[in-house]
C-alpha cells in the first residue's frame, strides 16, 4: 500500500475472511475454547528464522502463553516447530497440516 501510495494510486482496502479463520471453517474446530484459550496468535514461521522481536517472539516464548497459535509458512521445519512447542503443548499437538491448497 506505502508503495500505491507513493505514486499516487487509489485503491480500496476490502475486508475478508482471513485465512485463519477459514481454516478453523475447514478442520470445523472453535479457534477458541472457554477454559483452553481466549488468545490467538497469528505467527508466520520461516525456514530461516524470523523477525523475532529481540527474542520476545520465538515459538518457545509464545508457547509458554498456551495460546492458539496460527503458524503458517512452516511446513518445511515442520519438525522445529513441533519440538520448540511440546514442552508447551504437549505432544498432541492439535493442528491441521496441508490446508494451503484448501485456503486458495
Amino acid at each position: 500500500m506505502r508503495r500505491l501510495d507513493a505514486l499516487g494510486i487509489d485503491y480500496d482496502v476490502t475486508p475478508g475472511v482471513p485465512r485463519l479463520r477459514r481454516a478453523a471453517a475447514i478442520l470445523k474446530s472453535e479457534l477458541t475454547l472457554p477454559d483452553v484459550s481466549q488468545t490467538i496468535i497469528p505467527h508466520p514461521h520461516r525456514r530461516r528464522g524470523f523477525v523475532d522481536a529481540g527474542g520476545r517472539e520465538t515459538l518457545a516464548e509464545l508457547g509458554r502463553s498456551r495460546a492458539t497459535l496460527a503458524i503458517h509458512l512452516s511446513v518445511r521445519n515442520i519438525h522445529k516447530v513441533v519440538a520448540e512447542l511440546t514442552p508447551h503443548y504437549g505432544r498432541r499437538l492439535p493442528g491441521g497440516r496441508g490446508l494451503s491448497r484448501r485456503l486458495a
